[in-house]
């Protein structure tokens, strides 16, 4: 197969993703209920007040507000509603609200599921089409294949692509940025230029996105690519201090004690990481389990990636997620002592890195498979015979 894929492959790609699409609309606006994660509707109100007033409002459970009032929901439930809502960055409250207001719900009590999760689920779509060619960079076709088959139709992935959440974008912006650096193409300037924009636009979406470009500028120093690892690493610190500037702007004092609320949910390192990593409560919403092994599995290929198999592209999977495995457990909540469950969707960014894991372990174990077999001796024609008798 030449650089650009052949068009059978094309349309093979495309009837995967059509067939993905139709998995995915399928009761996606009672899986999860929405009473389970109301997330969808604060990333909802805050784009549409953005986009109406120029200020954030929003739900908010925090105590940092000083004042609260109520707003009603579609389903008639009532929930807590802030003035100047600081709980995250803006970006992906902006996309969210655009979506709901092209489709004509311009108010928070307006705001449905059934709009609102249909940008997430054209994002996993997209993260699905990103995941196939950065798999097919690292393995090749066959392999990036199976990659993208099992994160098609995989019912954890399914399920999390009805979640309204930041991570869902992250996923895509993170595999574009991996892609970005295939062969050095970050080497010229519009490669360049997109791969600082991500960068400096993750932490726009969630501050975890810092971990893209921490990424971005770890796999260029092993690269030895000094001077695009420098820029990598200078794009990402304007993300978080454009943060800062937006809640000056608005709410200065009201911003900090948003983010020393915030501050404090923060866990300790071994109780994050293991929130993380290992916990078996991760959800879709409170009390909705995931129920989800292949996170280990996948976690296995990772490190069996790292052990055993590591290479130069191989880099594109392992480093990203330790780096972000590394950013959540400095900054991701204790919610041990909460009747809820852990936030599953902390997990969708790297998600699909396991799946070009467990792609890559196949792939050198098939290889391994077709050594022993080339180089293993011919059995005797009297040996054969025997057996035959």
């Amino acid at each position: 197969m030449t650089t650009t894929l052949r068009r059978q492959a094309l349309f093979g790609l495309l009837g995967l993703l059509l067939l993905a699409g139709v998995i995915r609309l399928f009761e996606y606006t009672t899986t999860p209920e929405p009473a389970q994660n109301r997330d969808e509707l604060a990333w909802a109100w805050t784009g549409q007040s953005l986009i109406e007033t120029g200020t954030p409002s929003s739900w908010s459970y925090l105590p940092a507000y000083p004042s609260v009032g109520v707003q009603p929901t579609f389903d008639g439930t009532y929930m807590p509603y802030v003035h100047d809502w600081f709980d995250s960055p803006p970006l992906f409250a902006l996309l969210v609200g655009a979506t709901a207001m092209a489709a004509g719900e311009t108010t928070p009590q307006s705001v449905t599921p059934g709009v609102v999760r249909i940008l997430p689920i054209l994002l996993s779509l997209v993260t699905l089409c990103l995941l196939f060619f950065l798999t097919r960079a690292v393995v090749g076709d066959r392999w990036a294949w199976l990659a993208a088959v099992l994160f098609a139709f995989s019912p954890w992935m399914v399920e999390t692509s009805h979640l309204v959440e930041a991570e869902s974008l992250l996923a895509p912006m993170l595999l574009g940025a991996l892609l970005l650096m295939v062969d050095g193409r970050e080497r010229t300037r519009p490669q360049l230029i997109g791969l600082l924009a991500i960068c400096l636009l993750a932490p726009l979406v969630k501050l975890v996105g810092v971990a893209i470009g921490i990424s971005v500028a770890a796999l260029l120093l092993l690269q030895r690519r000094w001077k695009p690892a420098v820029l990598a690493a200078t794009a990402t610190v304007p993300g978080p201090l454009l943060y800062v500037v937006y809640g000056m702007a608005i709410n200065g004092s009201l911003f900090w004690a948003v983010m020393r609320a915030q501050a404090n949910r923060h866990g300790t390192f071994p109780v994050a990481a293991w929130e993380f990593l290992g916990s078996l409560r991760a959800s879709l919403g409170d009390f909705v389990p995931l129920h989800d092994p292949f996170w280990y599995v996948g976690l296995l290929a990772v490190a069996a990636v790292a052990l055993f198999w590591w290479d130069r592209r191989a880099d594109l999977i392992v480093v990203p997620v330790a780096v972000y495995v590394a950013v959540m457990a400095a900054t991701g909540p204790d919610r041990t002592g909460e009747l809820v469950y852990d936030a599953g969707w902390y997990r969708i960014t790297v998600y699909p890195l396991l799946f070009a894991a467990v792609a890559v372990i196949v792939s050198r174990l098939w290889e391994t498979r077709r050594l022993i077999l080339r180089n293993s001796p011919p059995v005797p024609a009297a040996w054969s015979e025997r057996d035959r008798s």
